[in-house]
């Protein structure tokens, strides 16, 4: 369950990563969070949510980040709730320079020692 919902949730925020900067700025600028239902290779509904946002304003840096949630509705007696474990599976993301480098890879002609 967590390999299917990890692959569904890596999809999408990939999916985002081949946008250009000025894309994701139209994003992060809406300050609107994407959401969709989606199912997995068993039939499980998942729900994944996708925010773009500055992380550092002042270098017009942008974060995205998205997180998976199982739909699948808590059948669990009211005593029980304590051992309910966070409804969230994964949760991924990137940073964009607006030069379109990626911020948490090493850049271009950059070596790394």
């Amino acid at each position: 369950m967590a390999d299917d919902a990890n692959r569904l949730l890596h999809e999408e925020v990939n999916a985002l990563r081949t946008m250009s900067f000025e894309e994701l700025a139209q994003l992060a600028n809406s300050i609107e969070t994407r959401v969709k239902e989606v199912k997995g290779v068993d039939g499980r509904p998942y729900q994944i949510s996708i925010r773009c946002f500055y992380d550092d304003k002042k270098s017009r840096i942008i974060r995205v980040a998205g997180s998976i949630y199982s739909m699948e509705p808590i059948t669990r007696k009211w005593w029980e709730v304590w051992r309910i474990p966070d409804r969230a599976h994964a949760n991924a993301d990137f940073l964009m320079r607006p030069d379109g480098s990626f911020a948490d890879e090493t850049p271009p002609g950059v070596s790394v020692s």
